[in-house]
C-alpha cells in the first residue's frame, strides 16, 4: 500500500440521524481511492444499517469493524489494526467534513515539511507546561489520591476559525501552526507518525488525553504536530460525550485526572526539557 495513500476511521455510537451527513462529508473531501473503516462501537439503533448501505453504494473501499460500547480509545485503536501505511484521518461521529481537496492539501503540507510532521488537528492545537502551584494545590484538595504528581495544563491554545472554543485565538484556513499537541477530532496521523507508532494509548481508555500522548511520543521521534484548520461542522448538541452526564460527573473528574497522572508519569521529563526549551514555564 503507498504510503501517501489515505484511510477515514468513524467511530460511531448510535447516531444514525447524523451519519449520512458524516459519510456524505467524507465523499466530498476524499478520494474515490481512498479507504474508509466504520466502527460500530455499541450501537443499538439504524446506524449499522446505514453503514452497510453506504458499504454497497457510497463508491469508497469500506470496512465495517464492530466493538461492544468500548468507547473512543479502543475503538479507534480496533481500526488502526486494520489500517494500511499512509495518512490516517480520525473524526467522530458528530463531524461533517467539508473539505474538496484535503488528501491534497495534506500531502502538499506534509511535504513542505520534508514528511515530519505528525499528528495534526484540524481543530485545536496547543503547548504544554507544568501546572501553577495553585492548581496543583486544588487537586490536592479536591482528589487527595491524585495530587501526588505534578500535573500538566496546556497553553497557547489556537483553533480554527470556526470552532466552539471562542475563548482562544485563531488561525486561517489552510495555515499549518505548530504547536506541542494537537487536540480533537477531526485529526491526522501522517504516515511517518504511523510508521513508528501504531496505536492510541489503551491505558487512558475510556477516553481524554489520548491525542496529548499520542502528541508527546510524536515529538519524541522529531515530528512536528500542530494545528492545521480546514472546513468542517460540528455542533455542540451532536456530541455523544459533550452530553454524557458521566462526563461531567465526580467519575470523569477521576478519570481526567487519572489521565493526567499517567501522561505525566510517561512524559513529565521530556515536557518539563521541550517546554522550558521552547520559553514554556
Amino acid at each position: 500500500m503507498d504510503r501517501d495513500s489515505f484511510t477515514y476511521i468513524v467511530t460511531i455510537h448510535n447516531k444514525e440521524r447524523l451519519l449520512p451527513r458524516v459519510l456524505e462529508g467524507i465523499q466530498k473531501s476524499a478520494r474515490s481511492t481512498s479507504r474508509v473503516i466504520l466502527v460500530l462501537d455499541g450501537c443499538t439503533d439504524g446506524s449499522e444499517a446505514i453503514a452497510r448501505q453506504f458499504q454497497r453504494t457510497g463508491g469508497m473501499k469500506t470496512q465495517l469493524v464492530f466493538a461492544p460500547d468500548v468507547h473512543e480509545i479502543r475503538s479507534i485503536n480496533l481500526a488502526l489494526t486494520e489500517t494500511p501505511p499512509g495518512y490516517c484521518v480520525i473524526l467522530q461521529d458528530d463531524v461533517v467534513l467539508n473539505e474538496p481537496g484535503l488528501e491534497d492539501r495534506l500531502d502538499q503540507l506534509n511535504q513542505e515539511h520534508h514528511g515530519k510532521l505528525g499528528y495534526i488537528s484540524f481543530r485545536l492545537a496547543a503547548d504544554l507546561r507544568l501546572a501553577s502551584w495553585t492548581e496543583m494545590l486544588k487537586v490536592r484538595l479536591r482528589h487527595p489520591g491524585w495530587g501526588r504528581f505534578l500535573l500538566v495544563q496546556d497553553w497557547r491554545h489556537i483553533r480554527a476559525p470556526h470552532g466552539s472554543e471562542s475563548a482562544f485565538p485563531h488561525a486561517p484556513y489552510h495555515s499549518f501552526s505548530e504547536r506541542m499537541c494537537g487536540i480533537k477530532s477531526p485529526v491526522c496521523l501522517t504516515p511517518a507518525l504511523r510508521a513508528v507508532e501504531g496505536f492510541l494509548d489503551d491505558c487512558l481508555a475510556p477516553y481524554c488525553y489520548d491525542d496529548i500522548e499520542l502528541s508527546l511520543r510524536s515529538l519524541r521521534h522529531g515530528l512536528k504536530n500542530g494545528l492545521f484548520p480546514i472546513r468542517f461542522e460540528s455542533k455542540e448538541e451532536w456530541g455523544g460525550t459533550r452530553q454524557d452526564p458521566q462526563f461531567s460527573s465526580s467519575e470523569g473528574a477521576r478519570i481526567r485526572i487519572r489521565n493526567r497522572g499517567i501522561v505525566w508519569r510517561k512524559h513529565g521529563k521530556f515536557i518539563r526539557e521541550y517546554s522550558s526549551q521552547k520559553g514554556g514555564r
